[in-house]
């Protein structure tokens, strides 16, 4: 008798950036809903969609971070780190995801500070809406309101939600769409990542052509979709 055994391999990256991009549907939804009930002076409506979009938003954000966090569960064993390094303590997850994406990918030294300050945020967020603390805290103005509401309301926000969707986005895509060419793994797992990412996000983002990442054809890039040439 021959017993056949099935494997695979599975990566949830790209779902919870589905889940996230989702979620970020409902956030703009809840921001109109709030919009339209402010200028119809309904006041129980507008409380509700503030609601809506502060709960979208809590989903959002973190979907984002455990799509960022999860690409960097599986590729950070691609990225030559000493683990003495890895284990030092008081060194936050933030920290080691913003250090493999740099490492990982050809990011220009002008974009790194941006693209670390904007995952530490990210993970901030994320780590607020999982656990946040029990306090009083004084209120603060909500940005599509313009009224005083609960701090916490205010940090969870249409504009705070397209900001870490984006910054989950665009870290992913600095190494699967410009990986670094001197480390072979990163640069043969970009190889369908690439598209696996694309599949995802192309319908839900306005792309700068002459951003260095962004929607494209494999084709724009070297012999055989080779990701380590340049395009052209």
């Amino acid at each position: 008798m021959e017993v056949t055994r099935v494997e695979a391999a599975v990566q949830t990256w790209p779902d919870w950036l589905s889940i996230a991009f989702a979620r970020l549907k409902d956030v703009r939804t809840a921001r109109q809903d709030m919009a339209d009930a402010g200028a119809a002076g309904d006041d129980a409506a507008e409380s509700a969609a503030l609601t809506e979009e502060f709960q979208a938003s809590l989903q959002a954000i973190s979907a984002a971070v455990f799509g960022l966090d999860g690409f960097y569960g599986v590729s950070r064993d691609m990225v030559k780190v000493p683990k003495a390094a890895r284990k030092a303590g008081g060194v936050g997850r933030a920290v080691w995801v913003a250090d493999a994406i740099i490492r990982a990918s050809r990011m220009p030294n002008n974009v790194r500070k941006t693209m670390t300050e904007s995952v530490h945020i990210a993970y901030e967020l994320r780590d607020g809406a999982a656990h946040p603390p029990f306090t009083v805290e004084p209120y603060a103005i909500h940005s599509g309101l313009n009224q005083a509401v609960p701090r916490f309301y205010a940090n969870y926000t249409l504009e705070l939600s397209t900001g870490a969707v984006g910054w989950a986005t665009e870290a992913i895509m600095w190494v699967v769409d410009r990986p670094q060419p001197r480390n072979a793994a990163v640069c043969d797992y970009a190889k369908g990542a690439s598209d696996i990412l694309h599949a995802v996000v192309d319908e839900h983002l306005t792309y700068n052509p002459d951003a260095p990442v962004g929607r494209r054809p494999p084709s724009t890039f070297g012999p055989e979709g080779d990701l380590t040439k340049e395009p052209g």
